[in-house]
């Protein structure tokens, strides 16, 4: 996820677009609360210092399209349990 690296002052290959919209990005104050208004903690560690990919990934420097039949059914399922289990958080947070 780019915006943690906005949220951390680090370069990307998104910076300057991410720089202009900033003021959208202020207005959580940090990664953590922008995870976490978005409910999207199931993408990141439990300390919020990194984030889990579908597929593995090397810094921006690979085609991030899966390559093989295999890699794709990987990048799926990984899909369809961050979608389930975010599916769960929103329902749990509605009815809170």
């Amino acid at each position: 996820m780019i915006d943690r690296l906005y949220y951390s002052n680090q370069p990307s290959p998104l910076s300057k677009t991410l720089a202009n919209y900033a003021s959208f990005f202020n207005l959580f104050g940090d990664f953590k609360n922008y995870v976490q208004y978005f409910l999207i903690q199931d993408l990141v560690s439990s300390d919020y210092a990194s984030v889990k990919f579908y597929l593995p990934h090397n810094k921006f420097d690979l085609n991030p399209i899966p390559k093989s039949v295999n890699e794709y059914r990987t990048y799926m399922e990984n899909v369809m349990a961050f979608i389930s289990k975010r599916n769960s958080r929103i329902l749990k947070y509605c009815d809170n």
